[in-house]
Order: structure tokens, then C-alpha cells, then sequence
């Protein structure tokens, strides 16, 4: 019976694939779960490669990803979106060792592929798959951004620039997100995220992509997956 359920579960898989794949190495559980629970209704797989709190090893693990699976990432055709995301929780010295490492990415593959791969796999071109989610001061500033997006008097708002007054403000707003104890957004009341997604292109606008973005007070990187997920 067992086995009979896994092949209709195939089957229905086959006849209704993925619009994409997100391969996700993220900080912790409100990441990971928002986006699986958006990703659902939008015919798109978030497989969680990595939850873990330091920035460093989410992109150090992003790369170490993209260099195991090259061969598949070559003839994918776009199907599998690399993204690490993570916060700055005031964590200055990782941040300059993420930095580094964005930047020393061709040298980092190089000395982690074997050598016969070295001339037949083209690694730098598949790192400039590898997307950064910076956020700052911290994810929560996502979920109320999605909120006030609903409302045009709050078109101008201006967020603490301290997470944990963010955090208290979200959990105002959205009883049930505990940042330390339930952290998990009540996505039935984020239905503004289109007017969240322009907001953060204006931020982008004014600081530019990942690593210019690092000195952003308020920066929202993962509206471009949102907005991916959401609008396919």
C-alpha cells in the first residue's frame, strides 16, 4: 500500500512539475518556513539545503553546493535558484568575512573542485547563480513591510533601525510571531507584498545589490524571490 501511494505521488508529481526549484540556505525557521508555505500555492519547491545562524557558513556552503552539483547546474536550464539568506543582526565581522568571500568566490571554487573538473566545468559562471537575501536589520522588517503595504498612509513609514524594536512592533502587529519562541509569520495578513517588493527596489535604488547594500539601515533583499515566487 505504502509503495502504491509513493507511485501515485510520483505520478502527479511528473504530470505537475516545478515551475522552479529554490535551493535555500537560510538563518533559521521564519525564513525557511515563509517561503515554503508561499511557495505551495505557486507551484514551486523550496528544498532547505541549509538553517544555520552564521552568515559565513550559509555562503560558504552555498558555494561548496554549487561546485558538488555543477554537472546538474549546467543542463538545469535556470530550473534550480540558488539563494542564501540571512540578517545583519549587527554582526560586523562576519559581514566583512562575507564580503571577502563574495568576492574571492572563483578562487574558493577553484581550490574546492578537483583538478580534472578544473578546465571542463565553468564555475564562475554558475556563482553568478548564488543570490543574496540581505536583510537588515532582520527578516521581521519583511513581515511588516507586507502588512503596510495594504495601507497608502503608510507608503512613507519609517522602521526602527534596532531588530529588537522591530521585533516588538511585528509582534504587536502579528501576536503570534514570538521572535524566541514561535517565529512564524501569520502570512494570511501579508497581503501587501506587491507594494513591499516596490519599496524595496527603491532601497535598492538608493544602495545598490549585495555587497553595496551592507550599509543600508533598512534593506529588504529577498523581495526579488517573493516577488518571483508569487508572480509566476
Amino acid at each position: 500500500m505504502a509503495k502504491r501511494q509513493q507511485n501515485l505521488k510520483k505520478y502527479f508529481a511528473d504530470r505537475n512539475p516545478a515551475r522552479f526549484i529554490v535551493r535555500l540556505f537560510a538563518e533559521g525557521e521564519t525564513e525557511s518556513v515563509y517561503f515554503q508555505k508561499i511557495a505551495t500555492s505557486h507551484n514551486v519547491r523550496v528544498s532547505v539545503e541549509q538553517k544555520v545562524s552564521s552568515p559565513v557558513l550559509l555562503l560558504s556552503n552555498a558555494i561548496k553546493w554549487v561546485v558538488s552539483n555543477a554537472k546538474m547546474l549546467h543542463n538545469d536550464n535556470g530550473q534550480n535558484r540558488i539563494w542564501v539568506v540571512f540578517d545583519d543582526d549587527a554582526k560586523a565581522r562576519d559581514m566583512e568575512e562575507v564580503v571577502r568571500i563574495w568576492k574571492t568566490c572563483p578562487d574558493i571554487c577553484m581550490r574546492l573542485c578537483r583538478i580534472r573538473d578544473r578546465n571542463r566545468c565553468k564555475y564562475s559562471d554558475l556563482l553568478e547563480r548564488i543570490n543574496i537575501g540581505f536583510m537588515t536589520p532582520c527578516i521581521e522588517i519583511w513581515g511588516l513591510m507586507c502588512m503596510d503595504g495594504i495601507n497608502p498612509k503608510a507608503a512613507d513609514k519609517v522602521y526602527p533601525a534596532n531588530r529588537h524594536k522591530i521585533q516588538s512592533l511585528l509582534h504587536r502587529r502579528m501576536p503570534t510571531y514570538i521572535h524566541d519562541g514561535h517565529p512564524y509569520f501569520e502570512i494570511e495578513k501579508m497581503k501587501g507584498w506587491r507594494q513591499a517588493c516596490d519599496r524595496a527596489d527603491n532601497w535598492t535604488q538608493s544602495y545598490g545589490i549585495f555587497p553595496a547594500c551592507i550599509r543600508a539601515t533598512r534593506y529588504a533583499g529577498i523581495a526579488p524571490l517573493v516577488r518571483e515566487i508569487m508572480e509566476g
